[in-house]
């Protein structure tokens, strides 16, 4: 078997393109995401304790699917391939789910719309777990995956140009973000995937999804949990990047169900949207050319390390920010746009790159590729956080007087919301900060794995077993 190759700007483009749709199809990983909820619940006029609740049991049942889906990924193999059947359904159903669920009404009943809701993730899991499986597989070098993952937010910025003008368009009678708007995002989802997946599996044959499978010991087929325990029990770098990911979470999920809250309610900014997110849109251009340049001379590891320190300092800024703050707009799209949007899409492409390099570690000292069961892992967490921390958050504020729509809010739920949404973050950011300074795979550590699952690759030979895991000098 061939050494891999140097991944191309072509085929950076064809997976950045499907990438960069994600936002229209209103999935977790969007820069929307973060606001349905609180849409949803503004325009209808849910209580803000019962959503709560009702989304993180819902998203506690959600979280378990995950792992299913990156198991199946990684061992059923059909005559379309691997990977693809599931990128294509779930690409499918999400389309079809999300117009159910944002289809224009004059009422819509809680339950009708957590319950919609939460078929839309599960839909959407079917493809972004393998989707983000591929990644792993289609990069075998260090700066290769450095090169992908920090350029995926210029595609995103790229196909999601149009997003931020959506609210403007005259056939909406108002330019603020609306479940209507919503609506034609999931339309233009449903239009273009198809063409991208096409793109997407043209550029990237099944057999280099696979790359030097057929080489390593199959997938042993034992239950889900036992194989995720396999996984934290054989990967020491793994079960301390899950650790860190639970720390990370505990701001960042909080802030992900409250950040529409935040902005609309309690800082009265709304109309402010196209704003907000047009420099989102550019913040997104910028950010990948600076973490492009900047990992030429700063290992990932450290360069994650000063990101989460800058987040830590912002939480701070923010954390004092109220309705009554001279220059509320710019100093709120300084910090969270400019400051927070350059620092979070570095920070995710090097968390998607660490965590490629910690599947190889995984396939060199048990001969398991994975990369599908890794992933779902990772999503499992963060939805057990969004679960915990998310909806629990927005049942907390709910508690506290919060009103969604009111013009006005208690003190208390103005300082609980304060909190939540940038001093819990702040001391997330500091502990993580800490934390991955220790991280045990080096740039030196990433290199040497590299070569010698080459080495492998080309001798055909046996590989160890779980048993017996390989040692690194």
């Amino acid at each position: 078997m061939a050494q891999s190759q140097p991944i191309t700007y072509m085929k950076i483009a064809s997976y950045g393109f499907f990438y960069g749709l994600w936002p229209y199809a209103i999935v977790r990983v969007g820069p929307m995401s973060p606001f349905i909820t609180g849409v949803v619940a503004t325009q209808y006029g849910f209580d803000l304790v019962t959503l709560g609740l009702m989304l993180s049991v819902l998203t506690i049942l959600d979280m378990l699917w995950d792992p299913t889906i990156g198991r199946l990924s990684d061992t059923v193999k059909t005559r379309w391939g691997q990977r693809k059947p599931w990128i294509v359904t779930g690409a499918v159903l999400t389309t079809a789910v999300g117009l159910a669920l944002f289809i224009p009404r004059e009422s819509m009943e809680l339950w009708y719309f957590v319950l919609l809701y939460g078929l839309l993730n599960l839909v959407a899991s079917m493809f972004q777990v393998p989707f983000e499986a591929m990644g792993t597989a289609i990069t075998r070098d260090y700066r290769s995956r450095d090169k992908l993952f920090l350029s995926l937010p210029i595609f995103t910025s790229i196909v999601g140009l149009g997003y931020s003008f959506l609210p403007q368009l005259p056939i909406f009678e108002t330019t603020r973000l609306t479940v209507e708007v919503f609506t034609l995002a999931v339309c233009i989802f449903g239009v273009f995937s198809l063409p991208a997946i096409w793109l997407l599996f043209r550029s990237f044959p099944e057999e280099e999804q696979s790359f030097v499978a057929a080489s390593e010991k199959p997938v042993r087929r034992y239950e889900t949990a036992r194989q995720i325990w396999e996984l934290l029990k054989f990967n020491r770098p793994f079960l301390y990047l899950i650790i860190v990911q639970i720390i990370s979470g505990f701001g960042t999920a909080a802030l992900g169900g409250l950040y529409f809250f935040w902005f609309d309610g309690y800082l009265g900014i709304g109309d402010a949207f196209t704003q907000i997110s047009f420099a989102f849109v550019l913040i997104g251009f910028i950010a990948p050319l600076i973490g492009l340049q900047v990992s030429k001379f700063i290992p990932r590891r450290q360069l994650y390390v000063f990101g989460t320190l800058i987040t830590g300092v912002n939480g701070l800024v923010l954390f004092f920010l109220t309705p009554d703050t001279p220059y509320v707009l710019p100093i709120f799209i300084i910090c969270t746009v400019v400051i927070s949007g350059i620092v979070s899409n570095i920070l995710s492409a090097i968390f998607f790159a660490i965590r490629a390099d910690v599947v190889d570690y995984g396939r060199l000292k048990t001969g398991h590729e994975g990369a599908g069961l890794y992933v779902a892992t990772i999503q499992l967490v963060s939805k057990a956080q969004t679960a915990i921390f998310g909806g629990m958050s927005i049942a907390i504020v709910g508690y506290f007087g919060f009103v969604a729509g009111a013009e006005t809010q208690p003190d208390e739920a103005s300082l609980a919301l304060r909190i939540l949404v940038a001093g819990m973050p702040c001391l997330a950011a500091f502990i993580t900060g800490i934390m991955m300074w220790w991280f045990p795979l080096t740039k030196k550590r990433s290199e040497i794995i590299t070569k010698r699952l080459n080495q492998r690759a080309e001798r055909g030979a046996g590989t160890p077993t779980a048993a017996a895991p390989a040692k690194l000098a």
